[in-house]
């Protein structure tokens, strides 16, 4: 909804020249970047309904919310350019080429960031990186 707020504000802004999926993701990207700034000082938020077995901190269901909270809380800590490359292609499942025509930069640089956000996350997770 907010993505085509946006963009119909922004509308005069759209090249007809360039391609209108990479236009409204880059919309989408800034509007989930300003989110995520507002999310940071209220903390994450988890609706029962999306995950139920979250809820419940016995047993093993516990244990995945402890794990769940250490691997956002280690995603959190990544610098802004390789969390945001780790969100897109693993989450969003998007390619690297689609990824830097996103972000604007080459996929070398994608696939350089993508490759330290993972070390890196490995790392503070306590995983081997190899």
């Amino acid at each position: 909804q907010t993505t085509v707020e946006r963009a119909l504000k922004a509308r005069a802004s759209f090249d007809p020249a360039s391609r209108i999926e990479a236009w409204l993701f880059r919309i989408l990207r800034n509007a989930w970047i300003d989110i995520v700034r507002k999310n940071r000082v209220r903390g994450q938020e988890l609706d029962y309904d999306q995950a139920p077995e979250i809820a419940d901190t016995t047993g093993h269901q516990g244990d995945a919310r402890l794990m769940v909270s250490s691997v956002m809380a280690a995603v959190d800590l990544l610098p802004d350019g390789q969390r945001e490359v780790l969100l897109l292609v693993s989450v969003e499942g998007l390619s690297y080429a689609e990824v830097a025509e996103i972000l604007d930069v080459p996929k070398g640089t994608i696939m350089s960031r993508l490759c330290r956000a993972r070390n890196a996350l490995a790392g503070k997770m306590g995983l081997s990186s190899d």
